[in-house]
């Protein structure tokens, strides 16, 4: 994936990069090699398995914001399969599995805040 990436990064000029379902950054640091002056927005709903890693990456690159939430239709909660750390389903009723509730986000609205 990397070589691909940076080979696309070279002949692609790319200003903005919203990461959803951005887990712990690790795509956006790939990312980062090929668009190192772009502006990064992160939506990631599992805080607690992930927010440790966008904590570090956003303080070694000022470039990358985040947000802890799923991304939707609308702002409000919404309920989050968290049995996978790496994948997840959000659900307007409650899932088997490891079921928590999340802040839910508006990409539109996330964008015009960092406006």
């Amino acid at each position: 994936m990397a070589t691909t990436l940076l080979k696309w990064a070279a002949s692609t000029e790319v200003s903005t990069v919203i990461d959803v379902g951005a887990s712990n950054g690790s795509w956006t640091r790939l990312a980062l090699m090929g668009w190192p002056d772009a502006h990064y927005l992160l939506v990631e709903a599992q805080q607690e398995p992930h927010e440790e890693g966008l904590i570090k990456l956003a303080s070694e690159s000022p470039q990358v914001q985040y947000v802890i939430a799923a991304a939707g239709p609308q702002s409000g909660t919404i309920y989050f399969d968290a049995t996978d750390p790496f994948g997840g389903l959000a659900s307007e009723t409650p899932t088997a599995g490891v079921c928590i509730s999340v802040p839910m986000t508006m990409l539109d609205d996330e964008v015009r805040i960092d406006a």
